[in-house]
């Protein structure tokens, strides 16, 4: 049997991540010049939200949950382990956060990169013995210090984002096998799995694997009459912080409204089809 990786190592890069933070959030409140923060519940299911209602927050109650929002890396107790805690949330200031937020995206990555050093079919089973209660997820996403000039913010929803990760079968078929057999599940049952799901990627040559992510909020910042800005969008599951221009206006801020499927922007009628062919897997065709 396979030993596991050492966990102190990871143990040590989570404790330095989370000192950091908690120094960043002892100084940044000094230099914020207005702070918005928007709660979103937590997901105590994993299934697609058909709405989800928003609090904003200003002044002293959004200080205080951006702190606490950048250092939650572990679950709440009625949070799904397959959701992620969000919370949006603008910081503005005219002092300059680079380094500070340079140096928790660093650590940041530090654990990404160690993580992904554990084979793929032991990196759960690792994850819940040296940090256990803490969503991995949580502690990847960096913080966002956004530095070009700007007149007005936007927060919105991506409702419809799907990600493809194109691949030959061969190298589908190899992950398959490194999943391993699935808790509770007999051999023969297993082996009866694996006969179904290769004779259905025997039939393609290339596979597409489509996952629509959940509803999450997203930044964009727009400079008038600056093409090079109204692009910008930025993902906001955590607060964003800006940099601004202490000679120009207070820039205009629309908030996150509360998300609603129905009024949500439908999928391009022109995107790819793609036919599945292991479901369970989000293993598709290419599409046409």
């Amino acid at each position: 049997m396979t030993s596991m990786p050492d966990i102190y190592p990871i143990r040590e890069a989570l404790r330095r991540l989370e000192s950091a933070v908690a120094r960043f959030n002892a100084t940044w409140p000094h230099h914020a010049q207005q702070t918005i923060a928007f709660e979103i519940p937590v997901r105590a299911d994993n299934n697609r939200a058909n709405a989800i209602e928003v609090a904003p927050l200003t002044g002293e109650a959004a200080v205080l949950a951006v702190q606490s929002g950048l250092a939650q890396f572990a679950r709440f107790d009625e949070q799904h382990p397959g959701t992620v805690f969000r919370l949006p949330g603008l910081v503005l200031t005219a002092h300059d956060l680079s380094a500070e937020i340079s140096l928790i995206n660093t650590l940041k990555g530090r654990i990404r990169e160690y993580m992904l050093q554990i084979p793929a079919n032991q990196r759960a089973r690792f994850a819940r013995q040296a940090l256990p209660g803490v969503n991995l997820l949580q502690v990847y996403r960096e913080i966002d210090f956004f530095t070009l000039p700007f007149d007005t913010v936007y927060f919105s929803w991506a409702a419809h984002t799907t990600t493809n990760q194109r691949m030959d079968a061969s190298q589908m078929w190899e992950r398959i096998l490194q999943m391993g057999k699935p808790d509770g599940m007999s051999d023969e049952a297993h082996q009866v799995m694996l006969d179904e799901q290769r004779k259905a990627l025997a039939q393609h040559p290339e596979v597409v694997i489509r996952r629509v992510k959940a509803p999450h909020p997203r930044i964009q910042f727009k400079q008038s009459g600056n093409a090079s800005v109204s692009g910008r969008i930025l993902p906001a599951s955590i607060p964003v912080f800006a940099l601004l221009n202490p000679e120009q206006p207070a820039p205009t801020v629309h908030p996150l409204g509360s998300f609603v499927e129905s009024r949500a922007r439908k999928t391009r009628t022109d995107a790819m089809h793609h036919e599945p062919i292991i479901p369970s897997l989000n293993v598709y065709t290419i599409g046409a």
